[in-house]
């Protein structure tokens, strides 16, 4: 009678050992986690800060997203005035009396604009940069600042 022998073969021993991650493995995995998160979780921050626009506002965020996307584009700095008491706005190019856009904003009858003086002036330059005054939108749904960030040119739009 012939009997089976088994003999344990170091290959195979080899790889029933590496069945499982090893220690460096996991760390280098959870590192790799960490630094997706740190560059993802601010931009996921930075959105919901900057997306607070609603109704009330969108037509304004609207306008002035429109200019500093016409500063980049043409390479020329873009103005926008909005007169507070008429709701009307203009929008102009490298000169003041170069026009580009104007017209009435269509707010809600609720929504009130105030500022500092009747007029409130945005000014989109083309490398991205803004100079601007801030602008509170009351409404019978809340107030809202808009306000555009001096280094980046973003427009934030905070609940209040």
């Amino acid at each position: 009678m012939h009997t089976h022998s088994t003999r344990l073969d170091p290959a195979s021993l080899r790889l029933r050992s590496r069945a499982g991650f090893t220690l460096v493995e996991i760390v280098v995995v959870m590192l790799l986690l960490g630094i997706v998160g740190a560059v993802v979780i601010p931009g996921f921050f930075r959105s919901s800060l900057l997306g607070t626009t609603n109704d009330t506002t969108k037509p304004i965020v609207q306008l002035l997203k429109s200019a500093q996307k016409l500063a980049i584009k043409s390479n020329t700095p873009v103005r926008v005035v909005i007169d507070l008491p008429t709701s009307r706005y203009q929008v102009t190019g490298r000169d003041i009396d170069t026009l580009v856009a104007s017209g009435v904003l269509e707010l809600p009858v609720s929504a009130r604009m105030t500022s500092d003086s009747a007029r409130v002036m945005f000014k989109f330059l083309p490398t991205g940069d803004a100079l601007s005054d801030s602008l509170l939108v009351s409404s019978t749904t809340g107030s809202t600042l808009i306000k555009v960030n001096p280094w980046t040119g973003a427009i934030i739009a905070r609940a209040r």
